[in-house]
């Protein structure tokens, strides 16, 4: 089936609602689908012959679909408001503990000839958003002018320098893009605060790419967040993104 893609495993948290629809989607075209909980750590072990789940050789596996799954050192806690510090740092050695696991799963099971969609490579590399467009610039895209502070000094410096305004969002963690206020300024910069992610705004869309080996699979346009009143974050672009995916491939030199 599919071209011979029989057996597929989806490692993600388990109550992630797009890994289970890619699993049920897969069981539909008659793909055998092993589902692994990238949230706690199973007995797993290998030797020269296989690396075994339970009853499953986890290496006989043609494809392996990571999902959620940071390859960053956990060296800070999540930024959730309700989430006590103290129980952040209970939790901190099991975090690195799962994560060294499944980093090592993943190399090895590549190193068996398993296709890991993401590789434990792409996963590291995809931490840091920041450098890893800078990546992007040096391969031929454009990205506009970035900064990485928590300075309030430096940030103003970068946006006086910005001719059609200011976009930030966390350094780490996701959230989408939203324009530079005066209120944010202020409250955002401060040598004890986590550092903020700025950019410059240009003209036209947006663009979200999805990459496999290089190729583009898919090209989402996105209209820049509105300096309101009222504030609007990132918006999808209604009309179709026909012909994104030939102007990304034009510009990405892999």
């Amino acid at each position: 089936m599919n071209g011979g893609l029989n057996r597929v495993g989806v490692f993600a948290p388990a109550g992630d609602p797009e890994a289970r629809a890619v699993r049920a989607a897969l069981g539909d075209l008659g793909a055998a689908c092993l589902f692994l909980d990238t949230e706690a750590i199973p007995p797993v072990a290998w030797d020269g012959r296989a690396v075994r789940m339970g009853g499953e050789d986890l290496a006989s596996l043609d494809v392996v679909w990571v999902r959620g799954f940071s390859g960053g050192v956990p060296v800070a806690p999540a930024p959730a408001l309700c989430r006590d510090f103290t129980l952040w740092q209970a939790d901190w050695p099991l975090a690195v503990q799962r994560q060294g696991f499944f980093l090592s799963l993943f190399t090895e099971l590549s190193r068996r000839g398993v296709e890991v969609v993401n590789t434990p490579e792409t996963l590291e590399s995809a931490f840091c958003l920041p450098l890893l467009l800078e990546r992007v610039r040096g391969a031929g895209l454009f990205v506009p002018p970035m900064l990485v502070t928590n300075r309030e000094e430096h940030a103003r410096a970068f946006l006086g320098g910005a001719k059609h305004g200011c976009a930030w969002r966390p350094a780490t963690g996701r959230a989408p893009w939203q324009r530079v206020s005066e209120p944010q300024i202020k409250h955002l910069f401060a040598p004890g605060a986590p550092p903020v992610w700025l950019a410059h705004v240009r003209p036209g869309p947006h663009l979200r790419a999805w990459l496999y080996k290089g190729r583009p699979l898919a090209v989402l346009g996105y209209k820049p967040a509105h300096p309101g009143p009222p504030e609007r974050l990132e918006i999808l672009y209604e009309e179709t993104s026909h012909g994104l995916e030939e102007e990304f491939s034009r510009l990405y030199r892999a």
